[in-house]
């Protein structure tokens, strides 16, 4: 397990104004074949991921194949949810890389669970003005 606490709570970045969807700030852990890795911002089609250069290896081990399996859960709710990603970028900047994936295929009840999620998101942060961007 990792020492990363399971969720927190904050803004949107302020990269959402520019892209095509709203992007927030929260940190959620995911499991990339047992590699925990948490999370800088997630939107409805994705999330960018933190991961430190010493994991970044078995990372990319576990997702060489263009879909990569990811599980995590959101807060209240004890069954994860599970999808395939496919890899966007991989940045490094300073000791971690930035990965930046987008979900492809949900399973289960899971691709329904995230949208209520992220519209629990969006509901809190309405009006809400960005006081810092995340790193893209």
């Amino acid at each position: 397990m990792s020492n990363v606490p399971s969720s927190t709570h904050q803004v949107p970045t302020a990269a959402a104004e520019t892209r095509r969807e709203r992007r927030f700030s929260y940190l959620l852990t995911f499991s990339v074949d047992g590699l925990e890795i948490p999370s800088a911002n997630i939107s409805l089609h994705g999330a960018q991921l933190c991961c430190p250069y010493m994991r970044y290896t078995a990372f990319k081990a576990a997702s060489r194949n263009q879909k990569t399996r990811l599980n995590w859960n959101i807060p209240d709710d004890p069954v994860a949810i599970s999808s395939k990603a496919a890899l966007r970028y991989a940045n490094l900047c300073d000791d971690e890389y930035l990965i930046g994936l987008e979900f492809t295929e949900f399973e289960g009840d899971s691709e329904q669970k995230w949208c209520d999620f992220i519209d629990t998101l969006g509901d809190t942060h309405r009006n809400t003005h960005v006081a810092t961007p995340t790193k893209d």
